[in-house]
Formats: C-alpha cells, structure tokens, sequence
C-alpha cells in the first residue's frame, strides 16, 4: 500500500499554550503525557493525542527553567527561575502542591531518581536537598559545592553524581553523603551516567570547558579518559552516550560527530558530517531506536545509529510554516514520538516510529499506521486496490489480532471489535475480560482471549455477560501459555507441557498431546493441519496431530519470536529471531528419512524492522517508521528475479531451478527445466521428485530423458495410494534395499518385502521374513535358496535345505490337497534331496532317491554326476536310458564296447557322432548294409557311396548321393567307376563336380563330348574354363558356340567377331555383346555391320532400337521405337506397334526418363483401337464407339485400314446413339475415294444413314471430376484436367480417364485401370490388354480414393522431375 516514507506529524501545540518565546518541555517516562511550559507561565500537559489533559499555572514572576518526570511518571516536579519552590504535580490524582526548600537560593537543578522516590535539587550556590515523595522528608546538604550545581544525574544504583562550577564533581549516595570526589580542569556541565550493562561498568560522562568531554568508570572517578575534538567544531551543544562506548556530539557549528571508546582508552571518530552551516541548536538521542534528532532554524535532520552512521535524508524535513527558530529537541523514551520546540512558542510532535504491532491471517495483514488507525492489506501481488481497510481506533492499542472479518485491538482486560468486512470498518462491539489480556485470537465466528492462564472462546461481536467457554475447566490447572487458531480448530499449549485440539463448531476436545517440557508457542498452519511448538529447552517441532507425531527442527535459534507458515508454499517455514530470518522446508513424504524438516538458508534481518508475514518467498516487515518494507529471502531471490523480469540468462535459470527444487516445488522447477533442456537437470528433478513421492513429475522427468525403463516402471507405480508402500517401491527403484524393506514392513501391505528379497534372491532375509509374514511360502523358498546354494557349489547346506523344504512342503500337502505348483515343489525339492546325496558321494542311495522322483530329468543329472563326479558308467548309462537321454546311454555302451546294450539304442540316436562309430564298427565287422546305413544315419555320405560302390554293388544308389550331397569326394570315386567301366560322360560330369575340371575337359576333348562339358559347367564355370570351350570351339569353326564362351570369358571383342561372322541369325547376340561392352568401337562396328558396310545389306531398323536399348540410350531409344512404330502401323501391323511402344514407355519409366510425348499418345491412340473389340465383346458399345470416333479423329495414323476403322465407327456409333458422329463418318466414307473400298454389305447401311439421319444429335457424354480437382469436371473419354491442365492418366480397360474411386493398378505392367472393368475385362479374356500378361483376378486391388490420387500427383510430379533433369543434363 502507498505510505508516506518521511515522519507524520501527530499534533502540534500552538503559541497560545504558551505565549510566544522559548518553550521547556518533558516527557512522561512511558510516553503517556507531554509536559510544555512557556513564557506565560503556565505548565500544559497534554496526552500523546495532543489532547490537553491539565493546566497549572506556576506562582511568581519567574520563567520555567526546569519540567522533570518521576521515573513512575506519578509525579511532576516544576523549577521556576527567582524562586525556591518546587511546584509539583500528581498525575494520579490531577492535584498540585509546592514544595519550599526553606532556602532562600535560586534554583539551579531538579532530577528524580532513576530507581527511588528522591528529588535531588541544586541551588546556585552549590547547596543540595534531596526530598522523599513518600516519607515527605526533605534533606538539606549544605556546602555540597562551594559554587552552582550545573548538571547531574542519578544512577540506576540510586546513587547521585553532581557536577558544579566549582569543576568538581561528587558522587552521593540516596541520603546525599559524599562518597567520592574528582576535580575538573574545567567548570563542569550536562553530566549524564549510563546504566550499568552485562559485562560493563556504569561510565559517567561530563561536558569541561564547553568543548572537552570526560569519561570514567562511576566507581573510579580518577580514572578519566578525555575526548578532544577538533577547534573548528565549536562548542559542544549537547550529546549522549550510548551502550557505554559510543558517544555522539552535537557542535554549535553544526557538526555531528561520533566517537567509539570500544577497545579501549583510544577514542575513535567514526562519522562526522555537518549538519547545518549556521549551528546546531539541540540534539536528542533514543537509546531505543537507536536514532538521533537536530534541529536548527527551521530544519530536522535524522541520523540512523544502528550499523553504520547514516543520515535519514527521508526522515528529515523542513517547517516552512515557523516562524521562529527551533530551539528544543527530545525524544519519548520509546523513540517513537519526537517533539521540537521553537523560538515562537510552537511545539511539533512527530511519529517517527510505531510499536511493532501487527498481525496476519491467511494473506492478509494488519499493522499499525498511526497511533489512532490500522491498516488491513492483502499480500497477494494482484490484490485489487480497494482490498486495504483503515480501521479507526479509539486508543492506542498494545495488542492486536486479524480474523477473516473482524479486527481485535486493545490494552489491559479492554478488547474492541471491528468489522473489516463493512465500510469504514465500524467499531461492532467491546468486552471486559477478568484478566490482563495476554493474547487475542479470530476467525470467522470465534474469538479467543488468552488472560491469566485461562482461554475464553465465545462468538464474534457478543457483548459482556453472552455464553463463553472456558479452557483448560475451572476445574484444571490454569497454564495455558499459548494458543493458535483456524477455521476449524483452537490449539492451546500449557506449561504442563500439553497441546490440546479444541474443534470450534461443538467446543470439545478432540486431540491431547504430552510432551516432555512446557510449551512456550504456538505456531499453526492456515488449516492447523501442522504446528510448530518450541518448547522451554527452546527447542522446536513440528507437530502432526493425525499422527501425534513432532518433528524437530534442526538449528533452531535459541532466541527466536516468531515462526510463520507461508500461505503461498505449503511447507515452507521463516523463523525470525532478532538478528535472522531462517528458512525450515517441511516434507511430510520423504523415502529416505520419511517426515522431516530441513533448514535451507538464512539472511541478516536490519534493525528496525519487524517481520509480519512471509508469502511466496518474500517477507513483509514493519520498519520503525511504519512503512511495510518487502524482504526477499535468499532462498527464493532467483526465482523473485525471474518472476519479475519474466526471464533471465542461463546461469539465473539454472539457479531459479535448483532454488525450486530445494523448494519442493517440483512443477515450477519442471517449466524451467524445460527452458534450458539440460538431461542433467532432469536427471535431478526425477530423482529428487520421486524421494518426495511426486511420481508423475519424476516420469514426465524420465520420459524426456528417455528412460523408457524408468517411465514403465513409475507407470505401474502411479495408482499405489499407501505411501509407506508406494516409498518402498522408490527406495527399491534406487537400491536402497534396507530402507525398502523397512517401508514395506511399516506400509499395509508387508508382505512386499518378502517379494522384494525373493526378487534379489536375498533367500536368507527372505526366509526370515517368510516365517512371519507368509509361514505357506516357507517351502518354496527353502527351495530356491537351496538352488542358489547348490549354484555356488555350497553341497552341503544346499542339502538340508533342500530336506527342510522337502519337509514343510510335506507338511502341507498333508494339511491341504497338493495339487499344481505344491506337486511341483514337492518334484523339485525330492530331485533337490537326489542330487545332493550323490553330491556327497552316496550313490547307491542317490540312485535310488533319483529313480523314486519320477522324474526324467532328474534321472539325466543324476547319470551326469555318476558319469563326470563319480566315475559310475553303468548306473550313469541306465540312468540316461530311464531319462529318455539314448545318446548319452549309446555314447556310454559304446564307449565300454557294449554292443548288445547298443543296438537298440541306435535308432532313437540323433547323433550323428555315435552313428559313424558305431558305422565304423560294423563296417569291420563285415556287416556293409548294417553299416552303410549306419553312416547314412551320420551323414556321412563318403562312406556310404564308397560301400555302394565297392562292397554293395549299388553304382545308381551311389550317383544320386553324390549328386544329392555334391560332395566331391564322392564324385571322385564316382568319377572313376564311372571311367572303369567306359561311361565317359557321366564320369565329366562327376569330374567337375568333383572341382576336377582339367581331367573332366581332357575327357570330353578326347572323345568329343564337350557338350556334357559344358552342360555340367552351366553358368559356376570359371574364365579359364570358358576360355579353354572358346578356343575349342574356335578350332572347329563353330563361330556361334565360340562367340557365347568368348563372351562368358568377356573377350567381347572376338565374341562380336564371331557372332558377326553368323550373319543375321546372332544380330541380337551381337547387340547383347555391345550393350555389354560398352566400347565406341565395338559399338561402330555393329552399327556398319547393321547399316550394311560390311556386306551391303541393311538389316531391319529393329536391330537399332534394340541397340540404343542395349547401350541405354533410351531417348533414341524411344524416337526409333516411335518410327518403327510408325511404319509398323501404316503397315497394320497394330499389334508389333503397340508391343513396340509399351516396352519402350515400360523401359524409359523404369529408367526414371520421362516419355516422349508422342510415344505416350501413339499409345493411347493404338491402345484405344486394340480395346474395341474386347468392349465389343463385353456389349459395352458405348465405350467402343467413343474409342472408335478418338481413332478416327486421327485416322490418318492407320492409313491402311481407313474405310474398315471408319466403317466400325459408323456402325458402333449408330448403335450406341451416337447419331451425329455416324452421319459425320458416314458422309466420310460416301466420298469417292472411299466409296469404292466399302464391302457391299455395309454400303447400303452406311448410304442409309446419309441418306436418312434422323437426329443428328449424340447422346451426351457423362462428366466425372478430375482427379487433380475433384471440383473440376470433365467429359469421360477426355484425358486432360481443365483446372491444373495436367495430362490425366487413362483406363487401360475402357480408355477413359480414371476417376480415383474406383481406380486400380495392372499387377503386371502397373498401368491404372477402373476397378469394375478392368476385373471384368480379365474374367472374360484372362490378359490385360495393354502387356498381354496372363492376370489373376485376386491380385487386383482396387485403391481407396486418397492413394488413387495421391498416385496421379505422383506421376505428373515425376514427369516433371524428369523434363528437369534432362534440362539440367543439357
């Protein structure tokens, strides 16, 4: 809220009170009342409201030269100038009185005492009386001074220090006896004394000579320390000393200096300044806010003395309205009040500072403004302006309290109520307690008042004598030290060391804690959910009263006031003591110490400022001034920064993070992590969010990171509402396998840890916690413990443990029917018994435990360890047999020449090991069939072919192994046999499949059977083999046999020689070569052998395009392709043309080159006229004669058959109602050229419909959209898109354009074609008419709309691609 920085002035008194002159004033110790007398003589005593209380109007014509306050402020003492009578006055009782002194002196000097009921009173002439105000004796010490008694002070001893111009100086004790005595180099003047300290002796202080100041020890008057200031100073005006070592000097000059003694005899000058340029009329000082006050002209000037001396430039001011000089400054002992006299008769009374008093509730917060008003605010940084209230008080309060609505404010047993929720926040009501109020509570409809040890909790705004509850009873003990409050619930804490929960709405007590010492305070949250108590040890908790549970806190400062719970952060705590602010963070979920309080940071708290309320990082305080001062904590000042610049660099961000994370605030710290994208800090903010329990933070954290494991394993996680359970699982996740099982065992569900520890095969924990929690899994881990004992070669202990499962398993198949996994651990802890008994050398009674188990695999370890461990082959091979192992058995038998046993193990025996050995056995026996087979079984082919061939008498058997095997060994004994009995070819054959090619090329030269050479070669032969077949063929002269080999041996140069010399029938070999080759002069040389140079006849122009295939030079390719397509179809010959186009159009496409656009339409046009007459057949004639008159309409393409294609037109048009187009081609054909040509059993029809045409209008032709804009639409048989202009693709089964709903690919060639023909068209004739492939019906797949147009953009785009690289290659 807006508040003034500088001092408001509080009343002033005017001239009138006074008359006009210098003024003498005096404050009332505690700051009650004001004292001022002026030239009229007349003492005024006027409230701190500036209300003027009395009036005592002095005897005499002498002017006031003295007011003094008792130390109780009971009583008024009054020094007159000429006169030797005190006037005094009782504040009490508002009653006057004089005191004569019996003297007939002038009045020099009058002080109370600081700790009696005395009055000591100086006269001119250097006598002292000292006068009793309750005895009402007065004592009369003549001589005290030979000279004026000028100051003097009383000590807080009650002892008496006077100085004179006698420059002595005398310390008396109460009855005025002399007890020490110092003399001055100089006459004395304002002698003060300050109080003694801790530590620190009493110091008494006097002014010598006007500018010189002394110092010593008030029991060691010798011992004086002098102060000299500089000449230009002047005069010393006046001065205080504060804490017994710092001194400030106010110089007629105008100079204000500052002197330490600390350390020391050595005074130091720690600030001076001067103030005014033409004097200093008066200083004051306040030992309790720590502040100084000059005056000069009409000028304030403000000196804070806290930390370092600085001048208050805010504070000070400037009267422009006086018109006198200021003459007179004092603070009230408090230092709240500052009160300047002037020359003029005035006297201004300023605040300068407030009581610290002030409140909050929730967000809100009072504090005191003036001495009359309160103002309410809101600390939310968007609160509305109209949200502050100003609450006129009729008092000056000394203790306050906010509720939602209402506001408490009072002193003494006095209580008033104000309403905040209405205008001008009226007064709704007062109250009278028994007792001295210690402590005002509100909230919406309660009211607690803590007085005398007892709380009264009544409603809101009730008046004196309405029902009240009184707690602890009448009939408990009355020590109630505190008490806090919610909405919900009143919590009191007495000296017996209880916390009592009272629930407001029916005023009973719900909850009692005990704790071991007194409490001191209370502290609670808004909702009073958590409370923080310290205790009289000072020593602080938090309090969970779900689960009667405190926390302490750590560090906790010995001298703390306060502690405040901020409404913004839930768990966030700021304790102030004097000196701090320390942050706590209370986590009531943490996996590693469960509930706990952690201290974060803490900041110097600067003097004078009183905190209030801590909201979102920020602590409001109340300076002395009463202005609301916003202090930052160093725990969230990142985060503050960036908050209110709305970014910040890396380095703050970084540190806005780490702040957040400390914080907890785990979702904050989230947004700026993202800023920065570091997996470091997302590692920190997962880990760190899942040991507060947040796991869908921790996975959004593990999920950008990548961590699929993490993210899966905290998504089974998200639904375990037990938090003792869901903790266990995160310590588990961090392998804090200690602290898991703790957690499990504490949550609902304990029965986890024993989960846990069988997961981690932790079998001996696992154990323990099983004959607790789960006595039915005993067995089962008896078992798999027992496994990892028996892992680790532990034979022994793996065996009683194999035998205690086996025994309570037992047990409990007896108590319940075994069934499932009990028979199966039954199974495996009775195999576990076998296997160990042999493990311990007993085989005789491990066999037969083995074989009692029924179990096969039992059966095979067990002859495992009889065959490895123990050496028993016979027990070892019956065991393999019973176990369904006949390998191992046979392996055994055989290995011990037990053959009998053997045998009928062969035949279930896979290995083929077993089968050569046993093979090679009956080999020697004689028994080939026995052991042919036997090498049969152990796929050894070798061998069976050699027994075939030398022993059985088997050669076919022997050549289909090795042509099966391919083995070459095998074919080298065929091969041979083969030779021995003078069957040559089938021995080339084995020859090479032998990689015996040399002999098996002898072979064939010899008896002129290279055929069977080189058909055994086929295409695996190698260069020199090729070459050896092309130099035989050569030597014969078999030119076109020699051109192939010397092809496959890549000589292409002779292998174009000799397909040369073959003439026309090896052209396309030829070509083959070429393309191959790719040489220029090879290329040269087929082109004059084609052109006829080299024997003067010109092969047909087919043989070229071929070439530029074969050499990949499609766009001359495609031109050739076009001109033989051309002649071929001036010929008739429709179909080579068509094939001709379509190979090339399927070559260029596949090649990525774009289609000549003449090729394309040659195509279509020759495509148009090859699908009339499948749509003929099919009775589509509309179709045929739309495709009959796009033929015709070009009919000077197909000039050998003009008449028959215009003649069909005519017919199919007529038939179809195309009326028009048949008259139009039926008066063609009348002309005379064409006439002649037309068969006589049509030129009647046709000379009909000249002659009688009828409407000569054609049926109109559908429009369907385009599928490049389905918003444009085009006539059927029309093939380019109005809109885009691009070349739509055609049907390659009805010739119209396709239409993307019902659209297919040819499988074959990938033509498009609409679905609905296309698969009718291939039901009728089997092949697509545009690659006469044979086409099943199955394989076509009609595309869905978005596919079929996506495809016809793909192919202009690719046209248009194309047209650009071949730009780009130019």
């Amino acid at each position: 809220p807006p508040l003034a920085s500088a001092m408001k002035k509080l009343f002033t008194v005017s001239p009138k009170s006074h008359g006009r002159g210098p003024v003498v004033l005096a404050w009332h110790p505690q700051g009650s009342f004001l004292a001022t007398c002026g030239s009229n003589r007349i003492v005024n005593v006027f409230n701190r409201q500036g209300e003027e209380h009395a009036e005592i109007p002095l005897d005499g014509n002498g002017k006031c030269t003295g007011l003094e306050w008792d130390k109780d402020g009971e009583m008024l003492a009054v020094m007159q100038e000429k006169s030797a009578v005190i006037k005094l006055w009782d504040a009490n009782q508002n009653a006057e009185s004089s005191l004569d002194i019996g003297l007939k002196e002038e009045l020099s000097l009058i002080r109370w005492s600081a700790s009696g009921p005395q009055l000591a009173i100086g006269t001119a002439k250097g006598n002292l009386l000292i006068y009793n105000k309750k005895t009402l004796k007065k004592q009369s010490i003549a001589g005290k001074h030979v000279k004026t008694i000028t100051s003097g002070a009383w000590h807080s001893g009650n002892k008496l220090i006077l100085a004179s111009a006698d420059r002595q100086v005398t310390l008396s004790n109460s009855e005025g006896d002399t007890l020490s005595q110092a003399t001055l180099k100089a006459e004395g003047s304002n002698l003060q004394v300050s109080n003694d300290e801790e530590g620190r002796e009493a110091t008494v202080s006097v002014v010598t000579g006007g500018t010189g100041l002394l110092l010593f020890p008030i029991d060691q008057p010798g011992n004086m320390t002098e102060l000299k200031f500089g000449s230009g100073y002047g005069k010393i005006v006046s001065y205080r000393l504060l804490d017994g070592c710092l001194v400030t000097v106010g110089f007629d000059s105008g100079q204000f200096v500052v002197v330490s003694t600390a350390g020391g005899k050595v005074a130091k000058e720690v600030y001076s300044q001067k103030l005014f340029g033409g004097g200093l009329s008066s200083l004051a000082v306040s030992a309790q806010t720590r502040r100084a006050a000059a005056c000069h002209g009409r000028q304030i000037k403000l000196m804070d003395l806290t930390d370092e001396v600085a001048e208050m430039e805010d504070e000070g001011m400037t009267l422009a309205d006086e018109e006198g000089e200021l003459q007179h400054i004092a603070w009230t002992r408090d230092g709240q009040v500052l009160t300047v006299a002037s020359s003029s008769g005035s006297v201004y009374n300023f605040l300068a500072c407030l009581p610290p008093l002030a409140a909050a509730n929730g967000t809100n917060y009072m504090y005191l403004t003036s001495l009359l008003e309160l103002s309410v605010c809101s600390a939310l940084p968007n609160a509305p302006a109209d949200a502050s209230r100003r609450v006129r008080i009729a008092m000056e309060p000394t203790f306050a309290a906010l509720g939602p609505t209402h506001v408490a404010v009072g002193m003494n047993n006095h209580v008033f109520f104000h309403s905040i929720a209405k205008p001008d926040c009226p007064l709704v009501g007062e109250r009278e307690y028994v007792g001295t109020v210690d402590q005002v509570l509100l909230n919406a409809d309660f009211v607690a008042v803590r007085s005398e040890g007892r709380i009264a909790l009544h409603a809101v705004g009730q008046p004196d004598g309405a029902a009240t509850h009184m707690f602890p009873p009448n009939d408990e003990e009355a020590d109630v030290r505190c008490m806090a409050m919610s909405k919900d619930f009143l919590i009191y804490g007495t000296a017996r060391g209880t916390i009592t929960y009272i629930f407001l709405p029916d005023q009973v007590p719900i909850s009692e804690h005990r704790h071991e010492t007194g409490i001191a305070r209370l502290f609670a949250n808004e909702v009073a959910t958590r409370l923080v108590f310290v205790d009289d040890a000072a020593l602080a908790f938090v309090f969970n009263p779900v689960l009667d549970q405190p926390l302490p806190i750590p560090r906790f400062p010995a001298a703390a006031i306060r502690v405040m719970w901020d409404p913004a952060d839930w768990g966030i705590l700021v304790v102030h003591d004097p000196k701090a602010l320390s942050v706590y963070i209370y986590s009531p979920h943490q996996v590693n110490e469960g509930a706990a309080v952690r201290a974060l940071g803490q900041i110097k708290l600067q003097a004078g400022l009183t905190p209030i309320l801590a909201y979102n990082g920020t602590v409001l305080c109340q300076a002395d001034n009463g202005t609301i001062i916003h202090v930052p904590l160093a725990t969230h000042d990142a985060i503050l920064k960036v908050a209110a610049k709305g970014g910040a660099g890396t380095e703050t961000l970084r540190r806005c993070f780490h702040q957040n994370l400390e914080l907890l605030r785990f979702t904050r710290a989230w947004e700026v992590a993202k800023l920065l994208d570091d997996p470091e800090l997302y590692l920190k903010l997962g880990k760190t969010a899942l040991l507060s329990l947040d796991v869908s933070l921790a996975q959004r954290a593990y999920r950008k990171l990548g961590d699929v494991c993490m993210v899966l394993t905290l998504g089974r996680l998200q639904h375990v509402e037990d938090s003792k359970l869901l903790a266990g699982h995160i310590a588990l996740t961090f392998e804090d396998y200690s602290r898991a099982q703790e957690l499990f065992l504490a949550s609902m569900r304990p029965v986890a840890a024993l989960e846990m520890r069988r997961d981690l095969l932790h079998w001996e924990q696992a154990l323990k916690l099983a004959k607790t929690l789960a006595p039915e899994q005993v067995p089962s881990i008896s078992c798999e413990f027992a496994q990892q004992l028996e892992f680790k070669g532990e034979y022994e202990q793996a065996l009683g443990m194999y035998t205690a499962g086996l025994r309570s398993a037992q047990a409990m198949a007896s108590r319940f029917d075994a069934r499932g996994s009990d028979a199966q651990l039954l199974r495996a802890c009775a195999v576990g018994v076998a296997k160990m008994t042999l493990r311990s050398g007993d085989a005789t009674h491990g066999v037969q435990l083995a074989l009692e188990t029924g179990d096969r695999q039992c059966y095979r370890d067990c002859a495992d360890l009889l065959e490895n461990v123990l050496k028993q082959s016979q027990e070892a091979a019956r065991l393999y047999e019973e176990g369904d192992a006949p390998d191992k058995a046979a392996k055994i038998y055989i290995r011990t020449k037990n053959w009998a046993a053997a045998a009928p193990l062969m035949s279930r025996i896979s290995t083929p090991k077993l089968h050569a050995e046993y093979a090679k056995a009956k080999e020697a026996d004689g028994t080939y069939a026995e052991a042919a087979v036997a090498y049969e079984n152990a796929s050894d082919t070798d061998s069976v072919v050699r027994l075939m061939l030398h022993h059985l008498d088997k050669p076919q058997r022997a050549l289909a192994l090795v042509r099966e095997s391919r083995s070459s060994q095998g074919g080298l004994l065929v091969a041979k046999h083969c030779m021995s009995t003078g069957d040559t070819r089938t021995a080339i054959e084995f020859y090479l499949l032998a990689k015996r090619s040399e002999e098996a090329f002898d072979v064939a030269a010899k008896n002129e059977q290279m055929d069977a050479f080189t058909a055994a070669l086929g295409a695996g032969g190698t260069p020199e083999e090729y070459k050896k077949v092309a130099q035989y063929y050569e030597d014969r002269h078999d030119h076109l046999k020699a051109g192939e080999f010397w092809l496959l041996y890549r000589d292409f140069g002779k292998a174009l020689r000799f397909f040369l010399q073959c003439g026309e029938r090896a052209v396309n070999q030829a070509i083959d070569v070429v393309g191959r080759a790719r040489s220029d002069m090879l290329t040269h040389q087929l082109i004059d052998f084609l052109m006829g140079e080299t024997d003067g006849v010109p092969k047909e122009p087919v043989y070229i395009f071929r070439l530029y295939m074969a050499l990949g030079n499609y766009t001359q390719a495609a031109k050739t392709a076009i001109i033989i397509a051309r002649q071929e179809q001036e010929l008739g010959n429709y179909r080579v043309a068509h094939q001709m186009l379509f190979e090339t159009h399927k070559e260029l496409s596949s090649q990525r080159i774009r289609v000549p656009q003449e090729l394309a339409h040659n195509l279509m046009l020759l495509h148009s006229y090859m699908l009339v007459k499948p749509l003929i057949k099919l009775g589509d004639h509309m179709s045929a004669a739309r495709l009959l008159c796009r033929v015709a309409r070009n009919i000077s393409r197909f000039p050998a058959h003009i008449v028959p294609i215009l003649t069909s037109c005519v017919i199919e048009c007529h038939r179809a109602g195309l009326r028009g187009s048949a008259f139009e081609y039926a008066t063609t054909l009348m002309r005379p050229e064409y006439r002649e040509q037309l068969q006589d059993n049509f030129k009647r029809k046709i000379e009909g419909v000249v002659r009688k045409p009828g409407d000569k209008m054609d049926v109109e032709e559908p429009e369907t959209p385009s599928p490049f804009d389905p918003a444009a639409k085009l006539l059927e048989s029309e093939l380019e898109c109005p809109s885009t202009k691009n070349a739509i693709p055609y049907c390659i089964a009805t010739g119209r354009h396709v239409i993307v709903t019902d659209m297919c690919l040819c499988p074959s060639c990938g033509f498009p074609a609409s679905f609905a023909v296309f698969t009718q068209q291939i039901e009728s004739e089997r092949v697509c008419q545009m690659c006469t492939q044979e086409i099943h019906v199955k394989d076509i797949i009609k595309m869905d709309p978005e596919s079929a147009r996506e495809w016809c953009v793909k192919s202009v785009a690719e046209a248009a691609d194309k047209d650009k690289e071949a730009k780009e290659k130019k």
